[in-house]
């Protein structure tokens, strides 16, 4: 049988918190004068960047399979449907940069976490366990190595 699609302590965990996370993105962003004086201070597309990087890595988290694909387009589609509620917003308007920024974080986040997913699974594994919290600590986790018996 193979794994399910999400994993289930680490989607129970990371999910609701991207949720929170995109509502108050949302909602600060949209307030009159916020988005300016974040942009002005910390600059629009490193903005763009950091946040939708945050949001693919807890998309990426939350899968089994397809993670890579998962966080990377679920980022993109979050950043489509922000910059579709800002295209309504007077003081606002949508920007195909602010969506380039946002695909380039997110897919810049899934490079990174699938480089370290693949090539060190113990590191992945210290993550993920960490991520998962007393649920991880209480089953093993199989070794990677072989070992090899004399007869």
């Amino acid at each position: 049988m193979s794994e399910p699609v999400l994993h289930p302590i680490r989607a129970r965990r990371c999910l609701p918190i991207l949720a929170l996370f995109f509502i108050t993105l949302l909602v600060l962003g949209n307030l009159p004068r916020m988005a300016a004086d974040m942009s002005q201070a910390f600059g629009d597309k490193h903005l763009h960047f950091a946040a939708y990087g945050c949001m693919a890595a807890l998309l990426y988290m939350s899968f089994n399979r397809h993670a890579f694909w998962a966080g990377w387009m679920g980022a993109l589609v979050l950043g489509i449907v922000d910059e579709t509620i800002q295209s309504f917003v007077p003081y606002r308007s949508a920007s195909l940069l602010d969506l380039l920024a946002d695909a380039i974080g997110a897919g810049g986040t899934v490079i990174f976490l699938h480089l370290i997913r693949t090539a060190m699974p113990q590191a992945w594994q210290r993550i993920t366990r960490t991520l998962e919290g007393a649920a991880a600590r209480q089953r093993p986790i199989p070794s990677t190595r072989v070992s090899r018996r004399s007869n």
